[in-house]
């Protein structure tokens, strides 16, 4: 979930060159509805973004019964503050800084979500 069409282009390919199935949104409201609809396993969510925020993203889906179990990694360029941490806080699993290596720390990041996840369903 991105507003910059190139950025959703590129980690686009990152993702599915790694085998996964991406859903695009180049909005918060697109990314909302897309998630509500989608229910995905996991949100890629920049904070950055005209009229809705990722900020207001994260706060409508935690807001909402099923959406606010889906995982989000916030991957921004923005330098995040204290405050923003407070805001986020409880509400996304990591934070990665759009970078030179991105893809790395991106992939590196869902490798642990899902050796998580599979875990977890193991001791269920």
């Amino acid at each position: 979930m991105d507003d910059d069409e190139e950025v959703v282009k590129y980690m686009s390919v990152v993702l599915e060159d790694a085998g996964f199935e991406v859903l695009k949104a180049y909005s918060g409201n697109d990314g909302i509805n897309l998630a509500l609809n989608s229910n995905p396993d996991l949100i890629v969510l920049d904070l950055m973004m005209p009229d809705v925020s990722g900020f207001d993203v994260v706060e409508r889906l935690r807001n909402h019964p099923t959406a606010k179990k889906i995982p989000i990694i916030i991957c921004s360029a923005k330098d995040i503050t204290p405050e923003d941490k407070k805001v986020l806080n409880g509400h996304i699993l990591t934070i990665v800084q759009k970078s030179s290596n991105t893809k790395e720390v991106l992939l590196s990041t869902i490798k642990k979500i899902e050796q998580l996840h599979v875990k977890k369903a193991d001791t269920q």
